[in-house]
């Protein structure tokens, strides 16, 4: 949604500053987005909320969605193992049918 370096900067001028409200609304428009693109079906109230409330929290676990959904396993920082794209659509497909009902 956002290169890497510009959205970090841009997220720490509006999160280290009075402007930290105005932050939080962008992060939980690009963050609905992010759930969108994904799948997950949250309002962007919910998201605007939890950001306010509990911003670590809520990067953390989207980060880990995201990292799921990609097949992404991070064991410590800067290890990472990517499983096939194939093998990572099925495992979501296999989660989401056993998670549905």
């Amino acid at each position: 949604l956002m290169p890497f370096w510009p959205g970090c900067i841009f997220s720490f001028l509006l999160h280290c500053t009075p402007l930290y409200p105005l932050g939080v609304c962008v992060r939980a428009i690009l963050a609905k987005k992010v759930q969108d693109i994904i799948g997950h079906d949250r309002s962007w109230a919910t998201v605007f909320f939890l950001s306010l409330f509990c911003l670590p929290c809520e990067v953390g676990r989207e980060s880990l969605e995201v990292d799921a959904e990609i097949g992404a396993d991070i064991t410590c920082c800067c290890q990472v193992e990517v499983t096939s794209r194939l093998m990572s659509e099925m495992a979501n497909v296999k989660s989401r049918m056993c998670t549905a009902g």
